[in-house]
């Protein structure tokens, strides 16, 4: 008897940009194998309310709040023991590596996805955001 692998598990992390997480979610459910199968994976969405003063990724913005937001997400994931976060605010990635030194859960890095996807379908696109 064939034995199977362990089904892999991704977090989604909400409440930054609440309708960027729920669009990101989606698009993952509907990228996921439905069938039974070795492909299967257990998507976790969490979300909890966010409020900041002031525009997102403003200037003059305060990011400590921000940062302990995703830092308590990434901790409860890791708890969880998922395979992997998605964290869809851009913006929460220009602080990341200073969150992630002490965790093992690894983060998915939308850049790095970004530019893997433009290189395989689009050579020599650029990307800006």
């Amino acid at each position: 008897m064939q034995s199977r692998s362990p089904r892999r598990s991704i977090g989604v992390i909400g409440g930054l940009g609440a309708l960027a997480a729920a669009d990101l979610f989606f698009k993952l459910l509907r990228a996921t194998p439905t069938a039974h199968g070795e492909d299967l994976v257990d998507a976790i969405f969490e979300q909890h309310a966010f409020e900041e003063a002031g525009l997102p990724g403003n200037e003059d913005a305060r990011l400590a709040g921000r940062k302990l937001y995703v830092s308590d997400m990434l901790k409860r994931f890791g708890e969880r023991k998922v395979d992997s976060v998605l964290l869809p605010c851009f913006l929460s990635h220009s602080f990341l590596d200073e969150l992630t030194t002490e965790l093992r859960t690894p983060v998915v890095d939308l850049f790095d996805a970004l530019i893997a996807h433009l290189a395989r379908h689009h050579p020599g696109a650029k990307l800006g955001v």
